[in-house]
């Protein structure tokens, strides 16, 4: 299940994740590469349009993944835009942020927990995937030395709407094999329902040009409209219930999203990612 689960989470982020050999062909194009980043996942769209929306505004932002094949995307989605290393590849990854730039927007792509030396102080944390842990001494240790106008610096965390990935930040406190069976069940549930987006809520490209404004005012509140709570049943019926496809399910309940300590939930529209 663990298996299923990292997989469909994959998908959410870039569907190549999931093909074995995919970073193996040396001569392919990165351009053409950013360009399908950016045509199968709603995340990579996001950064796409941030980019557009930056003109000459100075921002550096960590982008936070779980392992070294999402950073190798991510290095080569950036390259493919037009990015350059800030210094030699080979002197990064142990001791030295590996960041990428052009002109005044930079990267820095963090896929350890490790604290390095970044590149330049950050305006924020893009939490690019499911494994992001916001308690992790690296995380902790950058959002209180960058700490913005007395708060903690922002993490923003991306995510598809009714995806694996939402569901997972939903659901309540239970033993690992039944949160297992109810992400999985709800998985299915809402596979029709992927990137559909409440109606208060904007596009992505409406969405970097608000969250680009809030990063670049230190006082700037939170612009986006809330999340609505996913249908969920209460965690006193998940508890006593097992789910099966030949069983009706109990009475649905709203349930909110579970309070992130990290920051803040992107949400975003369908894509390839959600089909």
């Amino acid at each position: 299940m663990r298996e299923v689960v990292m997989q469909l989470n994959n998908v959410s982020t870039h569907p190549d994740l999931n093909i074995a050999n995919h970073l193996k062909d040396s001569d392919s194009d990165p351009e053409k590469e950013a360009s399908w980043a950016e045509y199968s996942s709603a995340k990579f769209l996001f950064l796409g349009h941030l980019m557009d929306a930056v003109e000459t505004h100075e921002l550096h932002v960590i982008i936070a993944v779980q392992d070294e094949k999402k950073q190798a995307v991510i290095e080569r989605y950036l390259l493919g835009k037009g990015f350059a290393y800030t210094r030699p590849r080979e002197g990064m990854g142990r001791t030295l942020e590996v960041s990428l730039s052009r002109g005044p927007l930079s990267f820095g792509i963090h896929s350890s927990e490790s604290v390095r030396e970044l590149y330049k102080p950050p305006s924020a944390i893009f939490a690019f995937d499911a494994s992001f842990n916001p308690k992790s001494p690296s995380m902790q240790h950058i959002r209180t030395t960058y700490a913005r106008n007395g708060n903690l610096l922002p993490v923003i965390w991306f995510l598809v709407a009714n995806t694996s990935e939402h569901i997972q930040r939903c659901l309540p406190d239970l033993p690992e094999p039944e949160r297992l069976r109810w992400l999985v069940h709800y998985t299915a549930r809402f596979h029709d329902e992927v990137g559909d987006l409440q109606d208060d809520a904007l596009g992505v490209h409406e969405d970097a040009e608000e969250i680009l404004t809030y990063l670049l005012d230190s006082v700037a509140g939170w612009p986006l409209a809330t999340i609505e709570p996913l249908a969920f049943v209460s965690k006193e019926e998940l508890e006593s219930s097992t789910p099966s496809s030949g069983s009706s399910l109990p009475q649905t309940q709203k349930r909110s999203l579970v309070s992130l300590p990290c920051g803040y939930v992107l949400r975003l529209t369908n894509s390839m990612a959600g089909r």
